[in-house]
């Protein structure tokens, strides 16, 4: 699990409870319910140690405080985390944001004692899907109206039901591709423009139902090999963003 900053939700382990609680919700499951589901599937599991425990508890009181169902024994645990100080163990190794993570708490518990708002109403997240499989080939058009070639590497699964495809792109660009199978494969792959100079991957999602690009991405092929293994590291962006990408990261216009 990723923590990237002292706030409660900078942190991989605290995002993903923020999600699940509020796709619960959004399903229709009751407060008590879906923190029922939550301890279930993630305090029972034998990975989890106390330093994730304080995680969930923390996370878990914030957005149900957020969404005006804050149950008191949630509050309860959450406001006694942060009065014996056990969330600040794991920053022990980083002393200049053990003062920064205890404001945050303190914030925190000054939010949870006070009166929380009227309950909100959650509406289903939009989980991303593809119909591309792994070894597909789809055509891309530039906002230039030339094309490049991407190949999919894998589908990325994420616990939310997200699913995505993983590329790697062929060094080519042009108008209207036309290759077969055996020419798509002998074309080579596109570098990084700086030193290092390492393959490029790009996972890439839609951010919502209509961040989709249809009328810019054709199959052109299936069941070709591709080079790069299907793992990280990657670089994950929407579709919305890829243009934007490709021109100034890549310099692909």
């Amino acid at each position: 699990m990723a923590t990237w900053g002292t706030a409660i939700f900078s942190d991989d382990f605290a995002e993903d409870v923020q999600l699940h609680y509020k796709d619960l919700i959004a399903e229709g499951y009751s407060s008590e319910e879906a923190t029922k589901i939550l301890v279930e599937q993630s305090l029972k599991a034998e990975e989890f140690d106390e330093e994730d425990t304080t995680v969930f508890w923390l996370s878990l009181a914030a957005i149900q405080w957020k969404l005006g169902r804050l149950e008191e024994n949630v509050k309860k645990i959450a406001v006694e985390i942060i009065d014996n100080g056990s969330d600040l163990k794991r920053w022990d190794d980083e002393p200049s944001l053990i003062k920064k993570r205890e404001k945050v708490l303190l914030k925190l518990k000054e939010q949870l004692i006070s009166p929380q708002p009227l309950p909100k109403k959650v509406s289903k997240r939009f989980i991303p899907q593809t119909s591309l499989r792994a070894k597909d080939v789809i055509s891309y058009r530039l906002q230039s109206g030339k094309y490049i070639i991407l190949k999919v590497l894998g589908i990325e699964e994420e616990w939310d039901g997200s699913k995505y495809p993983l590329f790697e792109i062929c060094d080519w660009i042009g108008y209207e591709p036309s290759f077969d199978k055996n020419e798509i494969e002998a074309l080579p792959l596109l570098r990084e423009p700086w030193e290092n100079g390492k393959l490029i991957k790009l996972a890439i999602f839609p951010k919502g139902k209509k961040d989709y690009p249809k009328e810019k991405v054709t199959l052109i092929a299936k069941n070709v090999q591709t080079i790069q293994e299907p793992n990280t590291p990657y670089t994950l962006l929407s579709w919305k963003e890829l243009d934007y990408t490709l021109v100034n990261n890549y310099k692909i216009k």
